[in-house]
């Protein structure tokens, strides 16, 4: 007789041992499938359909977790949107919590109601998630390819979920990817860090990288993003009273800028 299948998480990619993600430390990390978003420029469109991927069992990948305790600090989950699993998602942070690992979600943060339990709960350490425009529907719309009227509510869960998060104490790494003639524009890179000014643990000003996974070809034309360019917005973010913020670049990787 065929078994039922328990609670399962459908996953694209698994690093068993990630320095880059959570940077600092020593991470399980999973790719999960799904997203809500359609942003032009993402790197990861491929992993936009929940249907893609494979299903995995949470007990398999308690196990393949549990092969790795003795070298890993946490597990992180990213995609793909995580919280649209969020069932599966959250039995696999309350597991790690309880055998002693710390809890990373990347996350856009557009699904208010599947983070508020994480958060209730105490199921995650740090977040991440990408700040795609200003807090304005009308850009947010044109940065993620929503209808207005579905964008303007994605953009209220989001900065929703970042107060709850702020009102926790939960750490937010905020992550703009600088697209030329896209939104490198140091006005448009002051509004944005003025927004999260309040609520950032730190901002990291991502290298754009074209490639053919890219979803849109205007986007796979355009060149890579220069650091001359990152570390002139960083310092705008600095300016406005940032304390931590970081590029980062094929040529040079992870860095620190100062003013």
């Amino acid at each position: 007789m065929l078994k039922p299948h328990g609670v399962q998480l459908r996953i694209a990619q698994i690093a068993d041992l990630s320095t880059v993600d959570w940077y600092g430390h020593v991470t399980f990390m999973i790719w999960v499938t799904g997203c809500n978003l359609r942003c032009p420029y993402c790197f990861n469109a491929a992993l936009r359909d929940l249907n893609s991927g494979q299903a995995i069992d949470l007990e398999a990948l308690k196990r393949r977790i549990s092969r790795g305790l003795s070298l890993i600090e946490a597990v992180g989950v990213t995609g793909g949107e995580p919280l649209l699993q969020a069932d599966a998602v959250t039995a696999l942070f309350r597991w790690a919590k309880a055998v002693g690992l710390q809890t990373f979600l990347n996350s856009n943060l557009t699904v208010l109601s599947a983070l508020k339990p994480l958060v209730e709960e105490r199921l995650v350490d740090y977040v991440a998630t990408d700040i795609r425009s200003p807090s304005d529907p009308h850009l947010f719309a044109e940065a993620t390819r929503l209808p207005p009227s579905l964008a303007e509510g994605c953009l209220n869960e989001f900065w929703a979920s970042v107060r709850l998060l702020r009102d926790a104490g939960i750490p937010v790494e905020f992550r703009i990817t600088v697209v030329p003639e896209w939104n490198d524009n140091p006005s448009l890179i002051r509004r944005m860090a003025s927004e999260i000014a309040p609520y950032a643990d730190r901002l990291i000003l991502q290298q754009f990288e074209p490639s053919p996974g890219v979803p849109e070809e205007e986007f796979r034309r355009k060149p890579r993003t220069s650091r001359e360019v990152l570390v002139q917005l960083a310092r705008i973010a600095l300016e406005i009273g940032i304390e931590k913020v970081f590029i980062t670049t094929r040529e040079r990787g992870r860095e620190r800028i100062r003013l």
